[in-house]
């Protein structure tokens, strides 16, 4: 079963509709379509989110979200080299506020992914190493754009100097003139 099916059957069990799930956990409806047929992997927060919307139990959801190898022989002993890679998904993900504008909260997610072509190309021991990589690689590189989006200054001055630009064009074209 593919951590799509998983969720969709809990959401069904649930008895809630697709529409209700993305409301229930900050997503849109099509992102909650797109990782129920396996489109897309959800970020970590995301699927933390869903599993606790849905109930879904942790023993449910290890293998899909499971970095360590260990947890990777025990989940994947009977399946073939590629249903290895492919159970992987994303691996590292962080989800990041911040207050912009008068009422206005910025919300950004940065997902990490092992390469595709790395995937693909990779023999089995290939692969684990690949993977030890990725976990010491990824969570240096999503905190250090995290960081970088949460502490710039500049950004956060260039955005409500955009906002001001476009509230000031909206006045000076919706402004109406008297005809005297």
């Amino acid at each position: 079963m593919s951590l799509g099916e998983l969720i969709k059957e809990y959401r069904k069990k649930a008895d809630i509709t697709a529409i209700d799930l993305a409301e229930k956990v900050g997503v849109s409806q099509s992102q909650i379509s797109h990782i129920e047929n396996g489109k897309r992997y959800p970020s970590m927060n995301v699927m933390e989110r869903i599993i606790q919307v849905l109930g879904i139990p942790d023993d449910e959801t290890s293998k899909y979200i499971s970095i360590s190898e260990q947890d990777e022989k025990d989940n994947n002993a009977n399946n073939d080299k590629n249903d290895n890679k492919r159970n992987t998904g994303i691996l590292a993900g962080k989800s990041f506020r911040t207050k912009l504008g008068k009422v206005t909260e910025l919300q950004f997610t940065i997902e990490t992914n092992i390469r595709e072509d790395l995937i693909e190309e990779s023999s089995e021991d290939e692969f684990k190493k690949i993977k030890r990589t990725f976990a010491f690689e990824s969570p240096i590189i999503v905190n250090t754009i995290a960081e970088f989006m949460m502490n710039n200054k500049e950004l956060k001055k260039l955005i409500v100097e955009n906002l001001n630009n476009e509230i000031k064009r909206l006045r000076e074209e919706y402004s109406v003139e008297d005809d005297e």
